[in-house]
């Protein structure tokens, strides 16, 4: 069973609601966010982040994820996702 009074950022009106929670209420929102979901958001970025790699490992070649996206390698390509878009056919770029 939840308790009714934890915060849950998921919430429909969740975020909207946090200006009108008072000093305790904030301070336990926040602790909830970190322990419910900051590891498990973090967890998921290190699995992504594994995945990515080994789907741009250099035995692929050209077929890898990374150069297929005109990236040298998994670690440069999560440097630049906010950058790229998502295509069918993604645009390559020539190796230097």
């Amino acid at each position: 069973m939840t308790n009714p009074t934890r915060f849950d950022p998921l919430a429909p009106g969740a975020v909207a609601g946090v200006r009108d929670l008072g000093d305790a209420a904030l301070v336990a929102a926040a602790c909830t966010l970190e322990e419910d979901y900051g590891r498990l958001v973090e967890a998921s970025r290190v699995a992504i982040a594994a995945k990515v790699e080994h789907r741009s490992r250099k035995t692929l070649g050209g077929d890898g994820l990374a150069a297929q996206l005109g990236c040298h390698s998994g670690t440069e390509l999560l440097e630049r996702s906010d950058r790229l878009e998502t295509r069918e056919d993604p645009p390559t770029r020539s190796r230097r």
